[in-house]
């Protein structure tokens, strides 16, 4: 529901500065990224997750309030008069770094022999600790490869018994269906990882 509601608030945004256009009224959101807060605390639960978290950032630290505060000012302000139906990214860069979508796959579905345990653990303050895999075959550009939340926090608990693969280090993710058979093969460097499904 929380990532429901920010697409929600997003197209309430473009929908009222639409209707309102004409008559002068500007209708424009900001979209903060990880700020410090209490409420991040919260998430991260520790100093070392915290930083870890704002490392994963291009700017490399977190958003402070007064600079959400700056955003909303402007926005307010005749210097925005020609600006509506926007969405404002305070971010730290994150939505320039464009991070691509992953596909989440059963674990079921995995020859797991193929994939090699490491000592990587990270943290999202969203999902909970993560675990990774790497694709041995694949050389050392499939290292960390693949990941999975084997506790997941309860808002994301669909994702438990699942791995996700980063898509710089493997290079395509197909899913076919032929019949009743459903094939998704992911493919690293001088490797094929092929994901059996039977289709309901």
């Amino acid at each position: 529901m929380y990532a429901a509601s920010k697409h929600a608030v997003e197209g309430l945004t473009k929908s009222a500065a639409l209707e309102g256009a004409a008559a002068g009224v500007r209708v424009n959101a900001i979209s903060p990224g990880p700020i410090d807060t209490g409420m991040l605390d919260r998430f991260t639960g520790s100093a070392e997750r915290k930083a870890a978290f704002a490392a994963g950032v291009p700017a490399k630290r977190l958003g402070r309030p007064e600079e959400i505060a700056d955003a909303i000012v402007y926005l307010g302000s005749g210097k925005a008069s020609y600006v509506t139906g926007q969405i404002i990214g305070a971010n730290g860069g994150k939505t320039a770094a464009g991070y691509r979508p992953v596909q989440y796959i059963p674990r079921s579905d995995v020859d797991m022999s193929l994939l090699q345990r490491t000592d990587r653990t990270t943290y999202c303050p969203y999902k909970g600790d993560s675990a990774h895999y790497s694709v041995p075959a694949g050389g050392g550009r499939s290292v960390n490869a693949v990941w999975t939340y084997e506790a997941p926090y309860a808002a994301v608990a669909a994702i438990k018994h699942h791995l996700a693969f980063y898509p710089d280090r493997v290079d395509t993710i197909e899913e076919r269906a032929e019949a009743r058979d459903a094939s998704a093969t992911v493919r690293s460097s001088f490797n094929f990882l092929t994901l059996d499904r039977l289709l309901s």
